[in-house]
C-alpha cells in the first residue's frame, strides 16, 4: 500500500536578488497556489529548476531539485501569471520618465484599467 498523495505540479518563476528561477512546485490536490505560498515552510523545493541571471537573463546554472529560503523570494508567480507581467513591463520601462531617481518602488493597482 502507497502512502504517496498525488501532487499536481504548477510551473512558476520565482524572482530572488540578482536571479529569476523557472521550475516547478508542487501542489496537494485541493491547495490554490496563494495558499501553498502562504503556508510553505521555511524552503520551498523547485524541481527542473533553472536559474537566469535577473538583468541578462541569461542562464546560469540547472538543478534537478533546488531548495529556496521563502525570506529570499521578492516575486513568485505561475507561468500562467505571464500576460499580466507583460502589461505590467510598459509601467516599469516608463519609470526613467521620472525625474526622481530616487525612486525605490512603484506601487501598481491592477484592479482599474
Amino acid at each position: 500500500m502507497s502512502l504517496k498523495v498525488k501532487r499536481n505540479p504548477c510551473l512558476v518563476n520565482i524572482i530572488i536578488p540578482d536571479y529569476r528561477i523557472e521550475g516547478t512546485i508542487h501542489l496537494h490536490p485541493m491547495m490554490r497556489f496563494s495558499d501553498f505560498v502562504n503556508a510553505s515552510p521555511e524552503f520551498i523545493p523547485v524541481t527542473g529548476a533553472k536559474i537566469f541571471t535577473i538583468y541578462e537573463n541569461q542562464l546560469s546554472s540547472e538543478a534537478p531539485l533546488l531548495e529556496i529560503r521563502r525570506d529570499q523570494i521578492v516575486m513568485i508567480y505561475p507561468v500562467e501569471a505571464r500576460p499580466i507581467l507583460e502589461e505590467l513591463e510598459g509601467v516599469v520601462e516608463s519609470q526613467e520618465d521620472y525625474p526622481d531617481k530616487s525612486l525605490e518602488s512603484v506601487y501598481i493597482d491592477l484592479t482599474k484599467k
